[in-house]
Parts: structure tokens; sequence; C-alpha cells
């Protein structure tokens, strides 16, 4: 089976959470299905050379193929607000799955097609989110929802939250977890085990997402740690000295 995946999260120069989460799906389905065929695609403006130099861990696959549409893609993007340009006639059509991680599934999308969507926070939140993303989701997302064969979000409450805006989304949806990366987080030793003052930084929901300034943000914790659990083991990130 040839599975297309739209890479355009992860050739970003400056790669978001969206990226990430793309990231470690993509290589998690290499790894336990490497039986699969998997092409990448992005649209390519003139800057594919440098864009392609962040695909090389995965063209080291033997199973992977890069596709490169010549074409702006946020023109694209914006153009298919408003005129059905077809997918297809920039990456072709000989793909079997073609699965979008950034909530826009655009017309004319070869095979079975998926979607991921993370949130709604748009809708709950409009006020941080920058109002380039806020006019792409309000005009493209109810339209992309409906060509999708296959939803998948994050979380059980982010499902319900499709749900409460999107109810005929229903039977489309099914939760994905974002998973652990170990190479950053760890299991932490029991709390009476814990030496040195722990802290905590506060955050701010702004459009840039910004943190507060640390003098208004830090509460010294002590042992009292363990209220970011996965499957009922405390993590901690291994932060940078």
């Amino acid at each position: 089976m040839r599975i297309a995946l739209d890479a355009l999260p992860l050739v970003s120069s400056r790669m978001t959470g969206i990226g990430y989460c793309e990231a470690g799906q993509v290589q998690a389905m290499m790894m336990l299905h490497p039986e699969e065929q998997y092409v990448l695609q992005f649209f390519d403006k003139g800057d594919g050379v440098e864009k392609r130099k962040r695909l090389y861990y995965y063209e080291q696959q033997r199973n992977v193929s890069v596709r490169q549409g010549h074409f702006s893609g946020y023109l694209y993007r914006l153009m298919t607000t408003a005129i059905p340009l077809p997918y297809r006639a920039f990456f072709g059509k000989d793909v079997d799955i073609t699965h979008f991680f950034n909530y826009i599934i655009p017309p004319g999308v070869a095979g079975k097609r998926i979607v991921t969507v993370h949130d709604m926070v748009y809708k709950t939140f409009p006020e941080t989110v920058r109002g380039r993303t806020r006019f792409m989701l309000e005009s493209g997302l109810q339209r992309s929802l409906h060509r999708a064969d296959l939803i998948v979000t994050d979380s059980e409450f982010s499902k319900t939250e499709i749900i409460r805006y999107f109810p005929a989304t229903e039977e489309r949806i099914r939760v994905v977890p974002c998973g652990v990366d170990k190479l950053r987080f760890s299991p932490m030793p029991p709390a009476d085990a814990l030496t040195g003052e722990l802290f905590s930084l506060s955050g701010n929901i702004r459009a840039s997402k910004e943190l507060r300034p640390p003098d208004s943000g830090i509460c010294p914790l002590k042992a009292a740690a363990s209220g970011c659990t996965a499957a009922g083991t405390s993590w901690r990130l291994r932060l940078a000295e």
C-alpha cells in the first residue's frame, strides 16, 4: 500500500508542535509497518532543495520517497478557499491513502483521505489564534471535515469539542494520543527521593503563546511533583543546563 503524507509541517523552517507530532507518528508508522510505502509530499516554490534537506532522515529509509509540487503552498491554500484546484494535479493519484496533519484536506486528493485535527481553539478562544490561521480554518475546516474519510485527534476532550462544533463528524473520529519522547522525558523517582528545589514557570494564553516574565511566574515546589502523569507513571522533562 502507498501512503502519502503531507510533509509541510516537517519541512518548515520553524517546526511547530504539529511538525513534531507528525514526525513522531510518521517514524512510528515506518517502524511498525515497514511493509508499506510512504510518500512525503510538499509544495516547493523554489526553496525545495533547502526543504528537502529537512527530510534527509526519512529519505534514508528504503520505503520512503519524496514528491514535490512546484507551486506556493500558501498560495494554493488561499486559492482553494474559492477555487477547487485539485491537489492531485500537483502530486498525482497513484496512492491509496493521503494523510494531512494540519486540519485541512484540499480538494481533489487521491485515495482515502485522513486529516488530523488537534483542537478547536480557533472556535473556543479565537483571540489566541493569529488572523491568517483563523481565516484558513473558518473558510476551510468544515469542507475539510466533509472530505475526510477518517478524522484523527489527540484526546477524548478534543473529540468532544470537534463533535460539539461539527456533530456530523462523530462516527469518523478516532483518538490517537500523543506519545512520550523518551529522549526528553524519563520516569521520576519517588517523591521522597527528590533532592534540591523544584519550580514551576506559569505561562499565559496569548496570541504569541509567550510565557510571562520569569519573576512573575516562578513558584517553588517541594516534593509534590506528580501532577504530570502518563499511563500512571510520573514523568519529568530533562532540562538543558
